[in-house]
């Protein structure tokens, strides 16, 4: 048996303390709290540089953050 998370039930500043470009990734499905959209994506985006080596993998995670966005309707303000 599996449990089954509910992603936005999880707070998305736990994501942001892992040393993981693919957890901060995943934090885009989170409970963003009273946190304005625009704020938590810069927050992202900005743990993604620190945490990838190059542009390339910077891409490649900026890649799935804008698939994974579509379920929240947020790819536009990732697009701005």
């Amino acid at each position: 048996n599996y449990e089954i998370i509910d992603m936005k039930k999880l707070d998305c500043e736990e994501f942001f303390k892992i040393n993981s470009p693919e957890a901060v990734v995943l934090s885009i499905l989170c409970d963003f709290k009273d946190k304005n959209e625009r704020e938590v994506i810069k927050q992202i985006l900005s743990r993604l540089l620190q945490l990838t080596k190059n542009e390339n993998e910077f891409k490649k995670y900026l890649l799935m953050l804008e698939e994974l966005s579509t379920s929240r309707n947020l790819k536009e303000v990732i697009n701005l």
